[in-house]
């Protein structure tokens, strides 16, 4: 059955212009290399700022570089504007505003229709927001961003891209593998079994047999699409089980996929929300969010919230099975956990899809909710429980139930361990899960932020604040195994590459390298990289340049010092403690220092938090 990889990630600034690196190439290139490592199928993209479609535009350059594959990627700002009018439905209704710091959000998937299928941006019903009528259509989103023949080969969907009418819908590539018993229409054979010896079309509904594999180019649309025959199942996947062909007039690709949450579990009086009761008729009501500094609007307006988009995975199942709400939040900063964070725990898309086939909305078996929750582990909170409790304690039923153990549903949440001296940050009176580096997912140059350089030889010791999780709903332990490179991706090691890692784990050399193009190495437009004056919290910006120009920043093995750098520049241990501070510290720092300087100045300084699910 289908195997699901879905990616939520901070990306600092992304788009901002307001830094050394901006929109750069160099830095689209990592963040994609590291998208294609994870073998991500859906990647969830926070701060993404003020609408700069340039570097949405660039990541997808990236991604779609890989012949027989095809990504899109759909963006929605994060706020309802000041003159938002109901039902909210539009474009002009979202905006990148002050109070939600001029952030929105973008979901990029990786097209495979025998994985799933995204959906349709679900439509807005006006009686749920203070409003009357029938559901209005949902284009809060830019529109998706697809690979055409223009110019400059990508472009803005005008439509969905739908599977075309009568027969030999779509093309099957010269190489493909067909499995055991061939391509079946109305119970006959219309392909073999065996390698195809040239293309071939296929009908809708066509039933592919488990093992089918096809070939260079992968399986087609044979109508293009602005200039483009669509890519819907990519070169070289093994169909886990037969697949049957989406029908004819079906969408494949949906002009507006992601959107922002309006509604969610109602208010009472008393300012709570209402339990979500299954079955039954739950009156949902327009949600309200917190502002940067924590407050609780009175009004829907200017706040960041939730976006949320929808896939149908393909296993054959009832709708309520196989429609899956992925919804994101980034949680402002200072707000309280209960205002903050747990607020998004009421949104609809926790609790019910949008089936189109009907249409209308049901309550769905599984649902998914991550990103940047700007709050410590701590699942015996408030703000976890409402996430975690039953629907009937007023929880979004993320849990799982053995018997008489009750489990909460929290990917990134290993158990503490002991951890070797020294250590660093100091750890309290009784250590928790929140103090286990690898439920960490932020990285730090200075002590608590603005203190003294970290100067370390251990590389956790860079690591803070285990702020980004995701819940889920409805899968069994089997269903949601650990990723391999863990459920936070280390980019610092992955930049290292010395370490035995798991393996495509590494980013290669060459990206590493391409930094070496920004402007800040080429101060007056000098023609060979020199090392920058001063780079914020960059303590020696040579020995930053020279591992830039080596591809590499030698090992970021906790607890490994010595001259272990790709560079060959001596790295000395640390010395006494586990950090070395306050400045001046010495020139040469170890390589856990410089591979955290790099991410954390030339990527982001949040991890990505990888979930994955076999269906």
């Amino acid at each position: 059955m289908p195997n699901v990889k879905i990616v939520f990630w901070n990306i600092e600034n992304l788009g901002d212009q307001g830094n050394f690196y901006g929109n750069s190439q160099n830095r689209c290139n990592l963040i994609a290399q590291a998208i294609i490592n994870t073998n991500a199928d859906v990647v969830m993209v926070q701060e993404y700022r003020n609408g700069a479609l340039g570097t949405p535009i660039l990541l997808l350059f990236n991604l779609n570089a890989i012949p027989g594959q095809e990504w899109y990627c759909d963006s929605v700002a994060g706020s309802l504007s000041n003159n938002a009018a109901m039902p909210y439905a539009t474009n002009a209704d979202v905006a990148f505003t002050p109070q939600g710091r001029h952030e929105g959000y973008v979901v990029f998937w990786r097209q495979n229709i025998a994985k799933f299928i995204m959906q349709i941006a679900d439509p807005v019903d006006p009686a749920t927001v203070g409003g009357a009528g029938p559901v209005v259509a949902n284009t809060q989103s830019t529109s998706v961003i697809a690979r055409h023949g223009g110019v400059f080969g990508l472009g803005i969907l005008a439509n969905n891209i739908t599977v075309p009418a009568g027969p030999n819908a779509y093309s099957l590539p010269a190489g493909s593998t067909i499995g055991a018993g061939g391509i079946t229409r109305a119970g006959a054979v219309v392909v073999a079994a065996g390698i195809t010896g040239a293309p071939i079309t296929i009908n809708a509904g066509d039933i592919l047999p488990a093992g089918t594999i096809p070939g260079p180019g992968g399986i087609t649309l044979t109508a293009p699409t602005q200039a483009v025959f669509p890519i819907v199942i990519p070169a070289n996947y093994t169909l886990p089980a037969a697949y049957t062909l989406p029908a004819n007039g079906a969408v494949v690709v949906p002009q507006h996929a992601i959107s922002l949450v309006l509604t969610g579990r109602p208010y009472l009086p008393n300012g709570a929300n209402a339990n979500f009761v299954p079955a039954a008729v739950n009156n949902w009501s327009l949600l309200r969010f917190a502002d940067g500094i924590g407050a609780l609007y009175g009004h829907p307006r200017l706040t960041r919230r939730p976006a949320t988009c929808t896939v149908r995975v393909s296993t054959g199942g009832a709708a309520a099975a196989e429609l899956i709400p992925i919804t994101v939040y980034h949680t402002p900063l200072n707000a309280p956990g209960m205002v903050g964070m747990a607020m998004a725990s009421n949104c609809r898309s926790l609790y019910q899809a949008y089936d189109h086939t009907i249409p209308g909305y049901i309550d769905c078996n599984r649902a998914i909710i991550g990103g940047d929750f700007n709050k410590r582990l701590n699942p015996a909170a408030g703000h976890f429980r409402a996430y975690t409790d039953n629907f009937n304690m007023g929880g979004a039923g993320c849990n799982q139930v053995l018997g008489a153990v009750t489990t909460p549903n929290i990917r990134v949440n290993a158990p503490f361990v002991p951890l070797p001296a020294p250590v660093y940050p100091p750890l309290p009176a009784v250590p928790t899960a929140a103090n286990n580096p690898n439920n960490k997912s932020l990285i730090l140059l200075r002590q608590n932020f603005t203190g003294p350089h970290v100067l370390s030889n251990n590389i956790d010791h860079f690591r803070s604040s285990a702020f980004d999780n995701v819940f889920y709903r409805g899968f069994t332990p089997l269903q949601v195994p650990n990723h391999a490179f863990g459920n936070l991706y280390f980019l610092p090691a992955a930049v290292s590459g010395t370490v035995p890692q798991a393996p495509n784990f590494y980013i290669p050399a060459a990206i590493i390298q391409g930094f070496l193009q920004l402007p800040v190495f080429h101060p007056g437009g000098a023609a060979i990289p020199v090392a920058p004056v001063a780079i914020p919290n960059v303590r020696n910006p040579a020995t930053l340049l020279a591992d830039i120009q080596a591809g590499g920043f030698g090992s970021a093995a906790a607890g490994q010092a010595g001259p272990v750098a790709v560079t060959g520049i001596a790295a000395p241990a640390a010395g006494a403690g586990p950090y070395a501070g306050p400045v001046p510290l010495p020139v040469v720092i170890p390589p856990q220092r410089r591979a955290i300087e790099f991410v954390k100045l030339f990527v982001s300084d949040h991890l990505p938090v990888i979930f994955e699910m076999n269906l």
